[in-house]
């Protein structure tokens, strides 16, 4: 049921975390060369064909559970209730996106002793939760205007 403003929140929100998947997270530069740094790993660019040095499991598990439960709670607009919760873990986990991505930055540039630059693709996790906050509040409003009306009955 997209024509809901909350549905369209929640689509704009999996917009914004199946962009992760398709773009890089950060960059590493040093001496020993430039690695870009996906969902799934840091990937050796200077090479002719790329090469993935490092995979990032934990990363990708939890950017993928965000994604699958941010498209779960789209369908759940029968189940206010069980909507809001949805909602509210996978706000919960774009936060940990959020901060599971520059993490994973700096350890790697760490390791490999090369320097991070900041990347947009920071902003994509923060705009998800802000957007499912958005959503959970216009579904928590619903969900008040039923049980009013319920009482009127």
């Amino acid at each position: 049921m997209i024509q809901r403003i909350q549905s369209l929140y929640i689509l704009a929100a999996i917009i914004a975390l199946g962009t992760l998947f398709f773009i890089d997270l950060g960059q590493l530069s040093g001496v020993t060369g430039l690695f870009n740094i996906t969902f799934y790993g840091v990937v050796d660019v200077t090479k002719e064909v790329p090469t993935t040095v490092t995979y990032l499991f934990p990363l990708a598990a939890v950017l993928g559970v965000t994604s699958i439960l941010a498209l779960i709670d789209l369908f759940l607009f029968k189940n206010r209730v069980l909507q809001m919760r949805v909602a509210t873990i996978t706000s919960a986990l774009s936060i940990a996106c959020a901060i599971l991505i520059p993490a994973a930055n700096i350890m790697v540039a760490s390791t490999l002793d090369m320097e991070w630059h900041l990347h947009w693709s920071l902003a994509l996790p923060i705009v998800a939760a802000f957007l499912m906050i958005l959503a959970y509040r216009r579904i928590s409003d619903d969900e008040a205007l039923v049980r009013s009306l319920n009482r009127l009955r």
